[in-house]
């Protein structure tokens, strides 16, 4: 094995003596993302910076200008000297190469950052630190290098837009998701990349609409990743069981009578057949989702609910949870998924605990409000002793639409929602 870190000076002093023998160079090395600090030896990194530094001023660029630049900012031994400059200058014939050679230093770069987070981490797991804190602080530092590995910016010309969306209308069917929703008017409003949020009050069966959206995805072919904090993967199951009509009883029992045997094959023939993960871990987190989701890349990630997230500090919680949401966020922006997150709404006066709902009433975060692409409520009137089996389902936010809301009827043995005819 090689204990040399990994670099290029080659393609180090190529990159460099490009910029200096034309101009047009220094632009295919700025789109590669190159920057000083990937160089493996520091003169090289001093000179990249006088030779950018010279460029944003719009003054010519060349082993002349280049070696005054560095003696005016005193710089000028640190690059080893005029003849190094003029050396690195003469070194590279053309410089029509210089963006292949710009993206050998940077892979090189990431490399030496790779192995310097490996040795951090052993470092740290001798001296003690948990392996809780060292897979959140792995998976933190691993996102920030692939965050840098892939920063070339987000320019997009006119042109190159006209050309994307008449792919699109070329490709229809890859120009919204392919992730099946449990009702038609939903069917168009789960969009790839984005945070969508289903809230409501406890008790009012948002956890079994949850259910519903990952039936529906995974039975139109998706690959689902829910992460349950308040059911266990059993329970979910028999939610299935007892959506095709067996009495809950039966289904808790597993003493199912001969009539009913039919449709239990059903569900489990589906629950086989699905593409469907079902994640029960108490101390879910972000990182946790983000290092599953990197692994398994699900067309859709549901997660029951925000405000049973661990919380670490008990002071610090709305804090903690207003950072989980940007983070869950990012994941749904990062891995281009569609999130639907489970939220639970802040009850009413003693009078009216379960009024009709609104954004107001999301609790303990303001933050859904600013990040989330939808919020939607699924509501029931509560008459006093129980919750009316007429439900509504209310698009309050709909950043790719126009907010409505439609009726719901609530099947109590079926415990599921369908739509009113």
């Amino acid at each position: 094995m090689n204990d040399l870190p990994p670099a290029s000076l080659d393609a180090e002093e190529s990159v460099l003596g490009a910029m200096l023998l034309n101009e047009r160079a220094i632009d295919p090395v700025l789109d590669s993302g190159l920057k000083d600090s990937d160089y493996y030896r520091e003169s090289h990194g001093v000179i990249h910076r006088a030779i950018l530094a010279l460029y944003a001023r719009s003054s010519p660029v060349d082993a002349i200008t280049v070696s005054d630049e560095l003696e005016r900012t005193g710089l000028l031994g640190r690059a080893g000297g005029i003849e190094r400059i003029h050396e690195l200058a003469a070194l590279v014939p053309a410089y029509s190469n210089a963006g292949h050679y710009a993206k050998i230093v940077r892979e090189a770069a990431v490399k030496r950052d790779v192995i310097a987070l490996a040795q951090d981490l052993v470092i740290k797991a001798h001296d003690g630190v948990s392996s809780e804190d060292l897979l959140a602080s792995a998976d933190s530092r691993i996102l920030d290098l692939q965050s840098r590995k892939n920063d070339k910016g987000s320019v997009y010309t006119g042109k190159q837009l006209a050309e994307r969306y008449r792919y699109r209308m070329a490709h229809p069917e890859e120009s919204v998701s392919s992730v099946k929703a449990p009702f038609p008017f939903l069917e168009d409003e789960i969009i790839d990349g984005q945070l969508h949020i289903l809230a409501g009050y406890q008790g009012v069966g948002k956890t079994s609409l949850l259910w519903q959206f990952a039936e529906a995805a995974a039975e139109g072919g998706a690959k689902v990743g829910i992460w349950t904090l308040e059911m266990t993967p059993e329970a979910l199951s028999h939610r299935l069981i007892t959506s095709h009509g067996v009495p809950s009883k039966e289904v808790r029992k597993a003493e199912v009578e001969p009539w009913n045997q039919s449709k239990v094959e059903v569900a489990l023939e589906k629950l086989e057949r699905w593409d469907l993960d079902i994640i029960n871990d108490s101390q879910v987190s972000p990182e946790s989702i983000r290092r599953l989701q990197r692994k398994n890349k699900y067309d859709l990630i549901l997660i029951d609910h925000l405000h049973r997230m661990p919380i670490k500090h008990l002071a610090h919680a709305r804090l903690e949870l207003v950072e989980a949401v940007k983070k869950i966020t990012n994941i749904a922006v990062e891995f281009e998924v569609p999130i639907i997150l489970l939220a639970q709404l802040t009850r009413g006066p003693q009078h009216d605990p379960f009024p009709r709902p609104n954004q107001s009433q999301l609790k303990e975060t303001s933050q859904i409000e600013t990040d989330a692409a939808a919020i939607w409520f699924v509501w029931r009137k509560f008459d006093g002793f129980a919750f009316d089996n007429e439900a509504e389902f209310i698009i309050s936010k709909n950043r790719n639409g126009e907010s409505s809301w439609r009726r719901l009827d609530f099947l109590g043995a079926q415990v599921r929602f369908i739509e009113q005819s």
